[in-house]
């Protein structure tokens, strides 16, 4: 995605975000011929803030939960990753298209969500292996 106008830039978002069922909206916001800021929203609360500027080719990507990054990567001073067990940290890495982020964000929140309804299960003493085998 180097080398794109603000326009194509967007654009290229819009299309993958508009393919995606965790994606519930999204807003674009090109504030000069250089840069633009995007926010899409996902079905779960939360929402992913991308900036990017066509004139140094900076690129950020950020899942945004309860106003605080909660994973990310971006390439300032080169490509790394803000993992979601520490988002805080930079941890060095590859560049990243948004389809592959918002590739990892999706899978996080099927495990999440496998993870919440293990436990809902386990506290109710849902036997599933048990419901499985009904016809």
């Amino acid at each position: 995605m180097v080398n794109l106008s603000p326009i194509e830039f967007s654009k290229e978002i819009i299309n993958v975000a508009s393919k995606s069922e965790l994606v519930e909206s999204f807003e674009v916001n090109i504030l000069d011929d250089m840069i633009v800021k995007i926010r899409v929203y996902l079905t779960d609360g939360t929402f992913i803030d991308i900036f990017y500027n066509a004139d140094t080719q900076k690129i950020a990507y950020a899942l945004i939960k309860n106003k605080k990054r909660i994973f990310g990567i971006d390439n300032t001073d080169g490509w790394h990753l803000h993992p979601f067990k520490s988002p805080e940290i930079h941890q060095t890495c590859n560049s990243i298209t948004f389809q592959e982020f918002l590739y990892s964000v999706e899978q996080h929140q099927k495990i999440n969500q496998y993870k919440n309804e293990t436990e809902i299960n386990e506290q109710f003493g849902v036997d599933t292996k048990k419901d499985e085998n009904r016809d």
